[in-house]
């Protein structure tokens, strides 16, 4: 299947659809890299208000009550899987986004094998150089074929159109 068919069938093409998935987890990326988010902001948050509803309930222990009892349970319990979550994971962009690129599958292979050199020229891959690869990637993807780019224009078409 070629490119402007896969970008006008998107939806219905199970492959196309994970590759614009990708994409746009790609793009997502790249984005926050810029803006100078820090990766998994949203977890961290999530983490970030568990532990202090842990020690909120921890404080409240003293008083005797059984319900909190549980509520500091299930508030350290998340917490504790959460940051078990984060461990495993790497803490860098660069190292998010090369892990999501291991298992990407590019629509314009000459680019992405420009990407490739230029990480291994450089020895780091840059939100600039990401971002315009997947500028080139994104005009691969909605790249469509129209009729009229392959007709030929004849000689008498060529000359001025007369007033009406």
């Amino acid at each position: 299947m070629n490119e402007g068919a896969e970008a006008i069938n998107r939806n219905q093409n199970p492959a196309a659809r994970q590759r614009w998935a990708q994409h746009s987890r790609l793009q997502r990326m790249s984005a926050e890299w810029s803006a100078g988010y820090p990766p998994y902001m949203g977890s961290l948050t999530v983490w970030f208000v568990t532990a202090c509803l842990s020690a909120m309930a921890v404080t409240g222990l003293f008083t005797g009550r059984p319900v909190l009892y549980v509520a500091t349970a299930g508030f350290v319990l998340l917490s504790l899987i959460l940051l078990i979550r984060r461990v495993g994971r790497p803490h860098s962009w660069p190292d998010i986004t090369a892990q999501e690129l291991t298992t990407y599958c590019p629509a314009d292979a000459v680019a992405f094998r420009e990407l490739q050199c230029s990480v291994a020229e450089t020895g780091h891959l840059t939100a600039r150089v990401l971002s315009d690869w997947l500028a080139k990637e994104r005009s691969t993807l909605t790249r469509r074929e129209y009729a009229f780019t392959s007709r030929q224009v004849r000689k008498d078409e060529t000359g001025d159109i007369p007033n009406e």
